[in-house]
């Protein structure tokens, strides 16, 4: 038996000999770690995002855009009951969450955070201080910085792209 034969044996005994449907539907709506799905005229609801639905905060999240395609799986082998989707055509938003870790990324800004620290903060605050920053001198406090446009230029990016 080839490679193959050998994983398709293999997935069956785990599987238990039932096959898993996989089938391409429309986004309608989504509400948190679910969805709603058009196939054809029929509208499932309560699609999940996640294959798998626990307490843990550990998690990535991938949101697609309403209208979008998806790929979906019957994890209840026919009875869709347990749908959840595998592939998207158009993400709209990832969340990633580890530990005290977190990263959101949209198709506008990208966020991260440790706790309540926040990275976007964090760089603001630097530049701020930056653009404030006057030393000493012997004649007195020096001015702000030369290049202090170019720094509020940076500060101006920054905010384009995070939050």
């Amino acid at each position: 038996m080839d490679i193959y034969g050998q994983i398709a044996k293999t997935v069956k005994e785990i599987v238990g000999g039932k096959e898993t449907i996989i089938f391409p539907a429309e986004v309608k709506s989504v509400d948190g770690a679910t969805c709603s799905v058009m196939i054809g005229k029929l509208q499932l609801s309560d699609v999940r995002l996640r294959s798998v639905i626990n307490d843990k905060e550990d998690q990535v999240l991938i949101t697609p855009a309403v209208g979008s395609q998806v790929l979906v799986a019957d994890l209840s082998n026919g009875a869709f009951r347990d749908l959840a989707v595998l592939t998207y055509s158009e993400p709209e938003k990832i969340e990633i969450k580890i530990g005290q870790m977190e990263v959101c990324l949209s198709g506008e800004k990208i966020s991260v955070k440790k706790g309540a620290i926040n990275l976007f903060d964090l760089l603001d605050g630097l530049l701020t201080q930056i653009l404030a920053l006057t030393v000493p001198t012997g004649t007195g406090p020096s001015g702000t910085p030369v290049n202090a446009s170019e720094f509020t230029q940076i500060k101006t990016k920054l905010g384009q792209i995070m939050e």
